[in-house]
C-alpha cells in the first residue's frame, strides 16, 4: 500500500472532479452559476501533485470518512466541448455551516450522493491526485483541498434485461459484474485484438483501490494474477 493523504480538519476540502461526455452527465447536477464560485474559488491556481495518473482507480473511500457533501455542480470541459466536468465538494465536519448551505442544494443532497455514490463506486477512473491551499479572500492558508481529477471511465457493472424472452412484459434490468479475460488481449493492429488470455475475472479484481485506513487515504493494488500457459 501507498500512502496518499491524511486526512484531518487541516484538509477542508475533498473534491473529486470526473470528466464525461455531456450525455453521460447524471440527471439532476445543476449547470454551474454564481451561487458555486465560493467553493469553485478554490480550484484556482496549481497545486502540488502527490498521484500520479493511475489508470483503473475504484475510490470510494470518503463515506467512511468526517466529510459532508456541500456543493456539486456540471460545466462543460472549456478544452474539449462535447464533454462536460462534474465535480463533487465535500468538507471536514469541523468546517461545516449548515446555515450556510443553499436551500435548493440541500433538497437536492440526498440525489446529488447517490449520483456521486454511483460514479464513485461503480466505476473505474485514470485517477490524479492534487493539493492545492485552501484560500480566503483570494489568500492561501495553512489548510488544504484535497483534489482528486478522474477520467478515462470504465464501468465495472452492465444492464442487462433479465425477461428479453417475455416481449409482452416490460423490461427488467438487472446489474451485471462486468468481467474481463485475466491476461488482458493481446492488440495485433488498431481495432484488432486477439483472443482473451485466461479465465474471465471481475473488472473490479484488476483494480487500484483508494481505501481510507485510519485517517490515511492509501492507494492498494491488486494482487499479481498468474495465467497458466498452455503448451
Amino acid at each position: 500500500m501507498q500512502r496518499i493523504a491524511v486526512l484531518d480538519s487541516s484538509v477542508r476540502l475533498v473534491v473529486f472532479q470526473y470528466h464525461v461526455k455531456n450525455a453521460s452527465v447524471p440527471k439532476g447536477i445543476p449547470k454551474y452559476s454564481e451561487s458555486h464560485k465560493p467553493t469553485a474559488r478554490q480550484f484556482e491556481g496549481t497545486g502540488v501533485r502527490i498521484m500520479e495518473p493511475t489508470p483503473d482507480v475504484l475510490s470510494n473511500f470518503v463515506a467512511n470518512s468526517s466529510y459532508q457533501l456541500i456543493d456539486a455542480w456540471h460545466n462543460t470541459d472549456e478544452d474539449n466541448w462535447i464533454r462536460s466536468v462534474v465535480r463533487f465538494v465535500f468538507c471536514h465536519k469541523e468546517h461545516l455551516n449548515p446555515v450556510g448551505l443553499r436551500p435548493d442544494f440541500v433538497s437536492q443532497q440526498d440525489g446529488l450522493m447517490e449520483s456521486f455514490n454511483r460514479l464513485s463506486s461503480k466505476n473505474l477512473w485514470q485517477t490524479m491526485i492534487h493539493v492545492n491551499p485552501f484560500f480566503v479572500a483570494g489568500k492561501g492558508t495553512n489548510e488544504t483541498v484535497l483534489m482528486l481529477d478522474c477520467n478515462s471511465r470504465k464501468e465495472i457493472v452492465k444492464l442487462v434485461q433479465t425477461n428479453k424472452d417475455k416481449q409482452e412484459e416490460a423490461p427488467i434490468w438487472e446489474e451485471i459484474p462486468v468481467t474481463v479475460f485475466q491476461g488482458g488481449r493481446e492488440k495485433l493492429g488498431r481495432g484488432i485484438f486477439a483472443p482473451g488470455i485466461g479465465p474471465r475475472v471481475l473488472l473490479t479484481n484488476k483494480a487500484n483501490r483508494l481505501k481510507l485506513v485510519g485517517n490515511e487515504v492509501v492507494l492498494e493494488t491488486p494482487e499479481p494474477m498468474t495465467v497458466a500457459s498452455v503448451v
